[in-house]
């Protein structure tokens, strides 16, 4: 059969809980699907925030944003370095291209 992914390293479905410091009774439990979704979009957005950054565009924003999920998955069942890793190869086959 088709290969299966290794179980993510935290329950499914997974929450978050959401508030500033202190604020535990008032948290709020936003779950994975959203906080990944969230999480990739503010990822694509900080590549076209400020200056010296990218002008926005669509088809570049929605690239990134792919990207973010992708991100997003790897650090949920591999963890933050191969997410970090991952990052910092694309960018340097960016840099010194192909």
């Amino acid at each position: 059969g088709a290969p299966r992914l290794p179980p993510p390293s935290y329950p499914w479905p997974a929450f978050v809980a959401v508030g500033g410091a202190g604020a535990a009774a008032s948290a709020v439990a936003i779950p994975l699907t959203a906080v990944t979704l969230i999480s990739a979009f503010a990822f694509s957005m900080y590549h076209h925030w400020g200056e010296g950054a990218d002008p926005f565009s669509a088809e570049v924003f929605g690239f990134r944003f792919l990207a973010g999920l992708l991100l997003a998955a790897l650090f949920f069942w591999r963890g933050l370095a191969v997410a970090v890793y991952t990052h910092a190869f694309y960018d340097l086959i960016v840099h010194f291209g192909t």
